[in-house]
């Protein structure tokens, strides 16, 4: 398994494993808006690898793209003693290759980034349902913090 910087030729790539996860999100429960309705996603992927504030990693095995990771640095919440925290904006591994430790060699390197970058503290949302990537995250060391409610 290899870990890299994501590079502009892995965006169609990367937009196949995006679509993986809208799909699975959207079979959960349709809030989600389905993938057909997505617009400006190679933009999306692109621009975020050109970011300074933020770092995409591509897990490659098998010499294929089978999952990615995007955390920026962004501005620290108002009530918040930092300035600025690490947040996972989106992460995915392909089902046939999760629970190999994949999440956590991508996780590693983009904390051992942050760190480099002065952030202490990271923060992700997960949809509380997904039992399977809570637990995961919870492995890595995070934990509830906040809980966010949603009304129909």
């Amino acid at each position: 398994m290899k870990i890299r910087k994501a590079t502009a030729r892995d965006t169609l790539a990367i937009i196949a494993l995006m679509k993986q996860l809208i799909d699975e999100h959207r079979r959960s429960d349709k809030y989600y808006k389905p993938f057909s309705l997505y617009r400006g996603l190679p933009e999306y992927v692109q621009k975020a690898i050109r970011d300074s504030k933020k770092l995409l990693l591509t897990a490659e095995m098998d010499k294929k793209i089978v999952g990615y990771l995007l955390v920026a640095i962004e501005p620290a919440p108002f009530y918040s003693s930092e300035k600025k925290i690490g947040v996972i904006a989106d992460t995915v591994v392909s089902k046939k290759y999760r629970r190999q430790g994949i999440l956590k060699k991508m996780f590693l390197q983009a904390q051992k980034w942050l760190r480099g970058k002065k952030i202490r503290y990271f923060e992700l949302s997960v949809d509380a349902r997904n039992k399977s990537a809570v637990r995961s995250w919870k492995k890595l060391g995070f934990s509830n913090y906040k809980l966010r409610l949603r009304k129909a």
